[in-house]
């Protein structure tokens, strides 16, 4: 028999996590099948230092979501602004020229709103002064444009997505990798075959 769901998510990352937070807002159901173990779940995104890159008008525009600026360190920090037309450049930078110019104009315009929906649902965000900065004259100078970082690094980040999910009430299963897809009768995807504790299992969708 298939477990149903409405929608599945295959692995427990960053962009997965973010991917079930914004089913669930549309959906009744949704599971997270992540292969690892709970203790080592996150894929790459546990190894990170967690770093978020988004865009914001400077200092003032940053500090409703970070935990760590106090006044004093305001009073010397020099955030100048990280516009998506200074992003949208940094994209094809770093990608040689091979990013999907519309893809990537929807990434870097909806970067701001995107990350403060994730401090909505709980992630922790703090400025990367140990990273990103360097002291001149007394003063804190950010540089690079990637300033926030999730509280924790990778293992926080990956520890606020799962509470997130858990109080959401996204399904988490560990230990259970998609081993194989189902199709339907017209030869498209309708779910997975997920190796779990318990044997092999397909899962699809809801309706």
């Amino acid at each position: 028999m298939k477990a149903r769901y409405d929608v599945v998510v295959v692995g427990a990352g960053n962009a997965a996590f973010s991917a079930a937070h914004a089913a669930i807002e549309r959906v009744g159901r949704v599971l997270v099948l992540e292969k690892a173990p709970r203790e080592w779940a996150g894929g790459n995104s546990y190894f990170t230092a967690g770093a978020i890159r988004t865009t914001y008008d400077g200092l003032d525009d940053l500090r409703q979501i970070v935990e760590n600026l106090t006044d004093e360190l305001a009073a010397t920090t020099e955030l100048p602004p990280y516009t998506p037309d200074d992003f949208m450049p940094d994209m094809e930078r770093g990608t040689e020229g091979r990013c999907d110019k519309e893809l990537t104009r929807i990434l870097v315009d909806d970067a701001a709103d995107t990350t403060r929906w994730l401090h909505e649902k709980g992630l922790r965000y703090r400025l990367m002064y140990d990273r990103q900065s360097f002291e001149v004259n007394g003063q804190r100078r950010f540089w690079g444009g990637l300033v926030l970082g999730t509280v924790g690094g990778g293992k926080g980040l990956v520890e606020q997505h799962v509470a997130a999910a858990e109080r959401s009430g996204v399904e988490i299963r560990y230990d259970s990798p998609v081993v194989g897809l189902v199709h339907n009768d017209d030869s498209k995807v309708s779910g997975v075959v997920c190796a779990g504790p318990a044997g092999r299992e397909e899962i699809g969708p809801e309706r």
